[in-house]
């Protein structure tokens, strides 16, 4: 079974964090950083089976613990840091990877199973510009925008297809625990615009 998406809403949310990452200045720096520590991470330091011993972890401790983790200070985690042109974080591509197995057994259309043993490949292959991976998990990101948003979003039938792509262009682009946070807070009248 392929995962079927609108193109443009995986393009939009990996041209929006492709754009996030050259914004300039800290944000620039910050991803360059990112990127060289994921590579000499994963090139020196680990293997598959220590990766998935971070992986359960960061799993363990929840999505509150994974999102204290900002900016530079994700350089002490490195299974939190947000890779490549797509800026996707390997713990999620990880997540996104074992649903995938777990959802498409015995197919796999995306041709991602290449990374169940092997999880330095799948760091390197994210991080990689000309891999086709930033593309799949991408997919794979959208497509759990496109699943979420029917049971969790009111307003979902009522949208165009193109506010629906929008919609999954913001949802790939913010953690799921802080968008449920966000709509929480918003419906209970607890929330306030940032500035306020």
């Amino acid at each position: 079974m392929a995962i079927q998406r609108p193109p443009g809403a995986i393009i939009g949310a990996i041209l929006e964090e492709f754009n996030d990452r050259n914004e300039g200045g800290w944000a620039t720096f910050e991803q360059w950083a990112a990127d060289r520590w994921s590579d000499a991470f994963n090139n020196y330091f680990e293997s598959h089976e220590d990766m998935a011993a971070k992986f359960q972890k960061a799993r363990n401790f929840g999505a509150e613990w994974r999102e204290s983790f900002e900016g530079l200070s994700k350089l002490s985690e490195p299974i939190l840091l947000d890779v490549g042109v797509g800026n996707i974080q390997i713990y999620t591509a990880i997540e996104l990877l074992l649903d995938y197995r777990a959802r498409y057994a015995g197919s796999d259309s995306l041709a991602l199973n290449v990374y169940t043993n092997d999880y330095l490949a799948l760091v390197r292959d994210l991080s990689n510009p000309h891999s086709t991976a930033t593309v799949k998990f991408a997919a794979l990101k959208v497509q759990r925008a496109f699943e979420w948003a029917p049971q969790n979003a009111p307003n979902w039938e009522s949208l165009s297809s193109l506010e629906k792509e929008a919609f999954s262009v913001y949802f790939y682009n913010i953690k799921l625990h802080a968008y449920q946070k966000s709509r929480d807070e918003f419906f209970s009248g607890q929330w306030l615009p940032k500035g306020n």
